[in-house]
């Protein structure tokens, strides 16, 4: 309250906004909004899993329940510092390119950091990367959204694709626990958690390979600032 109620006062719209419907479906009618829409659905599957399992890796890994505790805070902490630093990367690398990086870095670091986490070095590394590339998606798909269809549409396309995320938020990380309950549980060993961390980076992987097409869709030049 004490920061974003001052923010909110002071910020003023630099053109009159028509009042919009609260859903608009033409916009599905754009190849650009329908596959953003896609990625935010894939994308927030995998965001959450990270989070939950690390209580449960850690003590696999034969570690304190405070080192679980300790991951956690630092997942989130690292959230924040991503999202402000994504917020930096929008305006000199593009929001797109941004948006790819952020789930690249995701997808990559759940596919390669998290399987050779037997230790809690390397799974400090990845609980800070992965906290940092999901806490920038949640701050870069509204600028995208805001530079690909405009300020006056951003609102209701952004309402549209949020309501998207319903999905990812409710089922994701759940499924993931079914995923680790099916393969054996907290008795398997870490191997157990294998088959649900390639669950997520794989959702990861899908939804990097839409926003690479939606940048693509957008301007095909690869050094462009989009």
């Amino acid at each position: 309250m004490a920061t974003g109620l001052p923010a909110a006062w002071f910020i003023k719209e630099r053109s009159p906004i028509k009042p919009a419907k609260m859903v608009e479906w033409s916009l599905f009618k754009d190849v650009r909004f329908a596959v953003l829409f896609a990625v935010g659905v894939i994308g927030t599957f995998p965001l959450f899993v990270p989070a939950f399992f690390l209580p449960l890796y850690t003590n696999s890994l034969g570690l304190r329940s405070s080192a679980g505790a300790g991951l956690v805070a630092a997942f989130n902490f690292s959230s924040a510092i991503g999202r402000l630093s994504c917020g930096f990367a929008c305006d000199r690398l593009g929001s797109l390119n941004t948006l790819f990086l952020s789930l690249l870095l995701s997808a990559l670091s759940i596919f390669v950091l998290w399987p050779v986490s037997t230790s809690i070095g390397p799974l400090i590394a990845f609980t800070i990367i992965n906290g940092s590339a999901n806490g920038g998606f949640f701050s870069t798909m509204p600028t995208v959204v805001g530079n690909v269809f405009g300020s006056a549409r951003m609102s209701v396309a952004v309402g549209m694709i949020v309501s998207g995320w319903l999905g990812g938020y409710l089922l994701g990380a759940p499924i993931a626990g079914y995923i680790l309950n099916a393969s054996g549980g907290q008795a398997g060993g870490i191997g157990a958690y294998r088959p649900a961390i390639f669950y997520a980076g794989s959702m990861a992987t899908a939804a990097t390979i839409l926003a690479a097409f939606v940048r693509i869709k957008v301007d095909r030049r690869i050094k462009k600032t989009v």
